[in-house]
């Protein structure tokens, strides 16, 4: 029989999304883990807001889990920024109660093509459409440009030394390449216009960035949001509620 973990899940979403919005975040992996028997709790942050403002709506999330269920501890899950920033919440406050941290694909030394990036046309009237659409359709106000320059190395490197990790929460990771993956076309093309340059990546970030504390495994033909199960996808390298499954099975036996 398998044993089925000791703390509850907070999920945190990554940059540019809402749980809901504009799809289902998480896709199927909320209800295969609580079929499996987990407690699981989805963390709105904002799309665009700084990782110090979404670092601490994850702390007061963890403390209002430690409170509601009640739990001794959580487990963290964050896909891409937000498992930046669910590094951030540790020094908020909630250290104590967080059991373990598992990133996927986060960019924890940076993405090395952002700052030619944002200074492209593209991107500038790629960040006047986001803007507009977040502020005229969500009501909510959002810098792209800003949220994107917190993720560039020089700025990671800044983030390292200040968000250290906590001794007694275990820290791990994935990475991913998309390789051939063609189900992601945006992420698939962002990955040839880099490969030229010779960085691998999952359409956005490489396995070496994503490397952050026992580093598990890089998952082969996946893109970035493919490993989030937002478009609920099966054509890839992994199945991806599975893939979590065995993340929390692990855990589990971790006894956390």
């Amino acid at each position: 029989m398998n044993q089925v973990p000791k703390y509850p899940f907070l999920l945190i979403h990554g940059a540019g999304y809402e749980n809901e919005f504009p799809l289902p975040y998480w896709g199927r992996i909320p209800k295969t883990l609580e079929d499996f028997g987990c407690t699981v709790y989805l963390c709105e942050t904002g799309p665009w807001d700084s990782m110090v403002n979404n670092g601490e709506k994850v702390a007061n999330e963890v403390k209002r889990m430690v409170d509601k269920i009640p739990c001794e501890k959580v487990n963290l899950i964050g896909h891409s920024r937000g498992g930046l920033e669910a590094r951030v919440s540790t020094h908020m406050g909630a250290a104590s109660y967080i059991s373990s941290i598992t990133t996927i694909c986060a960019p924890h030394y940076g993405c090395d093509y952002i700052p030619e990036l944002v200074d492209s046309f593209k991107f500038r009237l790629y960040n006047r459409i986001v803007d507009s659409f977040w502020t005229h359709i969500r009501k909510t106000r959002t810098d792209a440009k800003k949220g994107i320059m917190e993720m560039t190395p020089e700025a990671m490197i800044r983030f390292n030394e200040k968000y250290t990790d906590i001794p007694g929460i275990y820290y791990q990771s994935y990475g991913a390449l998309i390789e051939e993956y063609r189900g992601d076309w945006p992420r698939y093309i962002l990955y040839r216009i880099l490969a030229d340059t010779g960085e691998n990546n999952d359409g956005l970030v490489s396995p070496e960035s994503a490397n952050w504390g026992e580093y598990k495994e890089t998952l082969r033909h996946c893109s970035h949001q493919y490993l989030a199960d937002t478009f609920q996808l099966d054509d890839g390298g992994v199945n991806v509620p599975e893939f979590y499954l065995e993340i929390v099975k692990d855990l589990a036996q971790r006894g956390f």
